[in-house]
């Protein structure tokens, strides 16, 4: 007999990896892994399902309560009214642009003489006198003073 006998089974035939590689993508352990994720997805599933409708019964039993004391749970209620425009900041007249212009509310230019240049000091508030401060002219935020760039 030679060594290359065809009889005998090679090392690869007869290795324990080959036998579970075999076993592992076989049909029948392909069929079983995939019933096992079906079940699986079958019951989250179900989970969310139960979850769903147990928060859906909650929420209708907590609304009911609530409406019959005289709450309201519609968006229209819980939405303000509009602003009138005059008393709406965000509709005034003058709005700073980014190249220095001013607009309208709908998007005009005013004309330079006609501009109110004096508008950003009224809206300015001071947030501390200036003679509380310390003597070098540094401000400190604990006591709400206000640094003197001058003398910085």
């Amino acid at each position: 007999m030679t060594a290359l006998s065809s009889d005998k089974p090679s090392m690869w035939q007869r290795s324990t990896t080959r036998r579970f590689l075999k076993w592992q993508f076989s049909w029948r352990t392909t069929r079983r892994a995939l019933i096992g994720f079906a079940v699986l997805a079958t019951l989250i599933g179900l989970f969310y399902a139960e979850e769903n409708w147990r928060g859906w019964h909650a929420w209708n039993k907590f609304k009911r309560q609530w409406e019959a004391k005289g709450e309201r749970f519609d968006w229209a209620s819980a939405v303000p009214a509009p602003v009138p425009d005059d008393q709406n900041f965000a509709l005034t007249p003058i709005v700073f642009t980014g190249y220095g212009g001013f607009l309208t509310r709908n998007g005009k230019a005013i004309p330079y003489k006609e501009r109110d240049t004096n508008f950003v000091n009224r809206l300015r508030m001071e947030t501390a006198s200036r003679n509380n401060g310390p003597t070098n002219g540094v401000g400190n935020w604990q006591k709400s003073t206000v640094t003197d760039l001058k003398a910085w």
